[in-house]
């Protein structure tokens, strides 16, 4: 993968979460350029990269997460794969839980009660996963 593709999909995320907080909407034209560079680029070659795209289908299915922001984590992980591996699943995996728990620990807080089922604008956690891969890979933990 070549070495400016990893800022431009950062910077790409960047805009894209803002656009969600602002207009609770994630559009498709980031979110299928990304599956199709990930096509491109080995998609189905992993059993991880199935895994991981049937817990997203499942979550969206559940109601759990909306299409949009379904689209654009499947998007990240077929597009990613190259990049980080089979590393990839436990980073989504780690990025999801811990944003998820911010997320009550602020609802409990500006609510005073621990609410679940609410729709907000979720494409911000793709931040946490981009920047955890970042560190990752700086750290020499991913394979190039």
């Amino acid at each position: 993968m070549p070495v400016y593709f990893f800022p431009v999909v950062f910077f790409v995320i960047i805009v894209v979460s803002l656009y969600d907080l602002k207009y609770h909407k994630v559009p498709n034209w980031i979110s299928l350029p990304l599956m199709l560079i990930g096509c491109l680029l080995g998609f189905p070659g992993s059993p991880v990269l199935w895994m991981g795209s049937t817990f997203i289908f499942q979550a969206w299915m559940l109601g759990l997460i909306g299409g949009g922001d379904a689209k654009l984590w499947v998007g990240l992980l077929w597009c990613l794969f190259s990049f980080a591996g089979d590393t990839i699943i436990l980073v989504m995996s780690i990025s999801l839980m811990a944003t998820g728990l911010v997320q009550l620990i602020v609802r409990a807080m500006i609510n005073k009660s621990i609410e679940t089922g609410i729709k907000t604008p979720g494409a911000w956690r793709t931040l946490v996963f981009m920047s955890l891969l970042a560190y990752l890979n700086s750290a020499g933990w991913l394979r190039s």
